[in-house]
C-alpha cells in the first residue's frame, strides 16, 4: 500500500464474530488465565505448594498427607498413600485455581 502502511484486514470467525486476542478475551469474559508454569505438578515439594497456594492445605489434610511429609514431593507421598499422583495433582489444582465443577456446587 501507499505510504508504507500494511494491508490490514479484519479476521472473522465462521459465525461472523470478529476474532479477538487472548488478553482481550480474558477481559471480556472475566476469565483468569495463567501460565502452564503456574500449575501444581507432582514433582513439587509439598511445603512449597502449601506456602504458594494456601487453599490446598485442606486437600492435603483430607488425603492424609501428614505435615512430617512436607519436605517430600507430592508424587512420593501420593504413591506411599496408595493414591494416583495425577489424581492428587488434579485435586490440588482445582483447589488452587478453581474448576467448573466447583462453581456448579
Amino acid at each position: 500500500m501507499a505510504g508504507g502502511q500494511a494491508n490490514r484486514r479484519r479476521v472473522v470467525c465462521a459465525n461472523g464474530v470478529p476474532k479477538i486476542g487472548t488478553q482481550n478475551a480474558q477481559l471480556l469474559l472475566g476469565v483468569r488465565m495463567f501460565r502452564f508454569d503456574d500449575l501444581i505438578r507432582s514433582s513439587m515439594v509439598i511445603r512449597d505448594v502449601k506456602r504458594q497456594y494456601p487453599s490446598t492445605i485442606d486437600v492435603f489434610e483430607s488425603l492424609g498427607f501428614r505435615s512430617i511429609c512436607d519436605d517430600c514431593s507430592i508424587d512420593m507421598v501420593a504413591r506411599r498413600q496408595g493414591l494416583a499422583p495425577s489424581d492428587v495433582v488434579a485435586e490440588l489444582n482445582a483447589a488452587a485455581f478453581g474448576s467448573a465443577s466447583q462453581t456448579s456446587r
